[in-house]
């Protein structure tokens, strides 16, 4: 997968995580920053079962006013029963029903089988809730080591945040808002691995289930400048997205260890589902006039606007099958040993996206003073009907897709040690994948391609704790489906049109790495390194202006290039015990200190865009910075950790002269955590998140002639977190 997130798997499960920053040929061809590989516990240590319980403090959110939709009676494991989706006889196109008396009643009647509540209720948030269950066992079956290792782990957790949002056209305000946002979490999680190790051989079967909800509710006020309104809007939104990757592979290793086969059947499938989101916008009449002047009215348009009354269900559903295999074999010329490396990968990705854009809009003999009466009385069922209010649609036919991709690669790597001190590992993968994309009434979207990844590393041993590595390998950056989908969608956050680019390209890449790196103990490194990178047709997230707003989408630059140093060190101060001065209260500390330099830069043909202006790539960062102090001590059974994190101004969204970047400043983030083993069973575990607490900001830079002016598009805080969790291990 491109993304990943850490927290589907309890950090208690993971074995180890190798990570890779130069491409080889063993590694798949889309990759761009680098790649990651995560190992989950398959023997474990000893027979255990653990229950561990948490609870967290967030400031500003828990224990206050919390808004949120009733739900269905299974929110809280992450999941709705059915009682927000379109009932199974709902007609699967407004569109077709008449003006006919009949289906006029018809459409009614449909609509009354939905959900017609439009508010959300205020309780107080609790402080979050975290539950896990974990289990081990090792046994033998006859000359056969079996394992089993299982987790359950559950959360709920509450946040409100104060989003403060800012509009602009040509550098003039078009509207200020103040998001309140009320999201609740659940996550439900299911890790279930069995091993079995016979001789030099092991199978493993591991199972990871995700499922997860969120309810949000945002409550927006503000002032829209271009005509003057005072606005009360509102979005209430639920999504469940369920996850199951499941493997059945195999390692094999020969007698004297000379070669090794590894292999991996894949099956895992994915569900997102947004059922009924809703959204209202009222606006405040002004007029001294009015007999309703000072009240808010809700606004019921003419034709559907997601915006105004709408209600969006959104479904989509992906599988993914996938077969590799590979092969190593070590070549024994008395001191020369070459060592041989082949295998092949195959995957199938199937997707289909069904959407149903609704809404509300005013009947025949509609009146304008209806729109003053309570919300729930606008919505009622007596209110539902062709001369009031009633349900329309405009979703297309082409907004539904289905999406397939086809991979099958192969490779080859040699490694071959030229001298004693230098190695050379060189090799070949090819790649042909097929990406499609076919929605009704659009021409179908195909990408054929063929490519071949050469890479090669070469190192040299300066001496037993030292050692120069010099690497070049040619990779890909394949779009997303949603990135070359035709859907269109109005983001209510950020009040921008979101569509895919069909013409979206594959980004090619050349990655160049030159690293020294020094390892005086087992637990120490120091690593400086330098790179290059070249991307051609890089895949960018963009602004553009359309009329008084704007559209995100997709966009292929011409080429790109990213260069930078960066420099890796981890310090153990063990060795301060044999001080005899101040220092030695140090020897328990362990300092971890990551930090990158980075300039990119993305070229325009000025001959096509003679007014746009050489950059910094979208969503590359000028400096990154990671460090950390541990703290270990045996004798207390603690430890306790300190780390911090900043990243350099990026843009988040890439413009054009006539629509600034839109930048993300930097935002330093400071953490600490403690455990605390207590006798033979319990642990404690607690920490602050955020300590700092600093704004996050996106910021765009005006950039017309005569003005260079700053101005802020979105700031929120997100709050110090607080945690404390116990664990009973038996």
């Amino acid at each position: 997968v491109k993304a990943f997130s850490f927290d589907v798997i309890p950090s208690s499960m993971l074995d180890n995580l190798l990570i890779f920053k130069t491409p080889s040929a063993e590694l798949p061809g889309d990759f761009a920053g680098g790649a990651i590989q995560v190992f989950t516990k398959n023997f474990p240590d000893k027979d255990f079962i653990n229950i561990s319980y948490s609870t967290a403090f967030r400031e500003k959110s828990t224990f206050g006013n919390f808004y949120k939709t009733n739900g269905s009676k299974t929110d809280f494991l992450g999941f709705d029963n059915g009682i927000r989706k379109l009932p199974n006889d709902f007609p699967t196109r407004l569109q077709s029903i008449s003006n006919s008396d009949y289906d006029q009643q018809k459409l009614k009647d449909f609509t009354k089988g939905l959900n017609n509540d439009w508010t959300a209720d205020k309780t107080i948030a609790i402080p979050d809730q975290r539950l896990s269950l974990e289990l081990a066992k090792k046994f033998k079956i006859g000359k056969i080591t079996a394992a089993n290792i299982s987790s359950l782990n559950y959360s709920n957790t509450f946040s409100h945040n104060i989003v403060e949002r800012y509009g602009f056209e040509n550098g003039d305000s078009s509207y200020t808002y103040i998001d309140e946002q009320y999201v609740n979490s659940v996550k439900v999680g299911v890790l279930h691995n069995w091993a079995f190790n016979f001789g030099n051989n092991k199978i493993l079967f591991r199972n990871l289930f995700n499922q997860s909800g969120q309810n949000k509710s945002i409550l927006r006020t503000g002032e829209e400048y271009s005509n003057g309104d005072i606005i009360q809007a509102y979005e209430f939104k639920n999504t469940n997205r369920t996850t199951y990757s499941g493997q059945l592979a195999g390692e094999h290793i020969s007698q004297n260890e000379t070669s090794k086969l590894n292999w991996t059947l894949g099956y895992a499938l994915a569900g997102r589902n947004e059922p009924d989101t809703k959204r209202l916008t009222l606006t405040l009449e002004q007029s001294n006039e009015s007999p309703n002047y000072g009240k808010f009215h809700v606004l019921i348009p003419s034709g559907v606007d997601p915006k105004y009354a709408g209600r969006i269900f959104l479904l989509t559903k992906e599988k993914i099958m996938m077969i590799s295999s590979n092969y190593s074999k070590k070549i024994l010329f008395n001191n020369f040993e070459p060592e041989i490396k082949a295998g092949f990968y195959s995957e199938f990705k199937s997707r289909s996206f069904t959407p149903r854009i609704l809404g509300f809009v005013a009947g025949k003999n509609y009146s304008w003073s209806q729109e003053f009466n309570p919300i729930d009385s606008i919505f009622s069922d007596n209110s539902i009907n062709s001369d009031k209010i009633k349900l329309s649609e405009i979703t297309n036919p082409s907004d539904a897709y289905s999406s397939e991709n086809k991979l099958m690669a192969g490779y080859l790597s040699l490694k071959i040690p030229i001298i004693k001190k230098i190695n050379v590992i060189t090799g070949l993968r090819i790649e042909k994948n097929l990406q499609t994309l076919t929605s009704k009434d659009v021409e179908p979207i195909k990408i054929d391609t063929v490519n071949l990844f050469p890479s090669v590393n070469i190192s040299y041993n300066i001496s037993k704790k030292s050692l120069l590595r010099l690497a070049y390998g040619k990779t890909i950056n394949r779009p997303e489906f949603r990135e070359i989908a035709p859907f269109v969608f109005y983001d209510f956050e950020s009040r921008a049109v979101v569509y895919g680019n069909p013409k979206l390209k594959n980004a090619i890449i050349h990655n160049y790495d030159l690293r020294f790196e020094f390892y005086p103990s087992p637990s120490e490194v120091i690593n400086i390194g330098g790179f290059y990178k070249k991307f051609i047709n890089p895949i960018e997230s963009i602004m553009i202006q359309a009329g008084s707003g704007i559209n995100y989408s997709f966009a292929n630059a011409e080429y790109s290039t990213s260069k930078g140093v960066e420099i890796e060190a981890r310090k153990n101060l063990s060795s301060l015990e044999n001080q005899n001065n101040f220092l030695k209260v140090f020897k328990d500390f362990t300092v971890l200190f990551n930090a990158s330099i980075i300039k990119s830069q993305v070229y325009f043909d000025k001959t096509i865009y003679k007014t746009e202006k050489d950059r910094a790539m979208q969503g590359q960062s000028p400096y990154i910075v990671n460090s950390g102090i541990y703290y270990t001590n045996d004798s207390l059974n603690l430890m306790i950790s300190v780390m911090y994190n900043v990243i350099g101004k990026r843009i988040i969204f890439a413009g054009d002269p006539n629509n600034p970047d839109i930048y993300e400043l930097p935002r330093n983030v400071l953490d600490i955590t403690f455990k605390k083993k207590i006798g033979k069973h319990i642990q404690l575990k607690g920490g602050i998140q955020d300590i700092l607490n600093q704004k996050v900001v996106y910021n765009q830079i005006e950039t017309a002639e005569n003005s260079n002016t700053t101005h802020n598009t979105m700031t929120f805080r997100p709050g110090r977190y607080y945690s404390l969790g116990i664990t009973y291990e038996f």
